[in-house]
């Protein structure tokens, strides 16, 4: 629900947290952090991997600032949800549920990366 300012209060700790990585050194302006801030709109109802890498994808530039992202967003994350519970957020009017062709995609920190799809091109033959 949105407040008297018709702000939603969800945005808060997600452009916190760009913030909070502008102020450990990455290049994070105000245009990532609004990336940042449509990506976990699209997604709706958002989990910790889901987060991480909304947050990668439109929050880093370099591979070198990636441990400083990791370490950020461990922190950012753990505030959030202080209890080994999973914390979801939840923007309003976004849909609730993904595309049906979605899958959830694992942090690093869980000991695997997304899979990759291999190309479905037709492969060559010569006549």
């Amino acid at each position: 629900m949105a407040d008297a300012t018709g702000r939603d209060p969800a945005l808060a700790p997600l452009v916190s947290f760009g913030r909070d990585l502008r102020a450990r050194g990455l290049p994070v302006g105000t245009g990532r952090i609004v990336t940042f801030l449509r990506a976990v709109a699209s997604l709706g109802l958002v989990d910790r991997a889901s987060l991480y890498w909304a947050g990668r994808v439109s929050l880093v530039a370099s591979r070198a600032d990636l441990d400083t992202y990791d370490v950020a967003f461990d922190t950012w994350y753990r505030s959030l949800a202080p209890s080994d519970a999973e914390l979801t957020i939840e923007l309003r009017g976004v849909p609730r549920q993904r595309a049906r062709n979605q899958s959830p995609a694992r942090s690093p920190r869980s000991g695997s990366s997304p899979r990759r799809s291999r190309s479905s091109a037709p492969s060559r033959s010569r006549t």
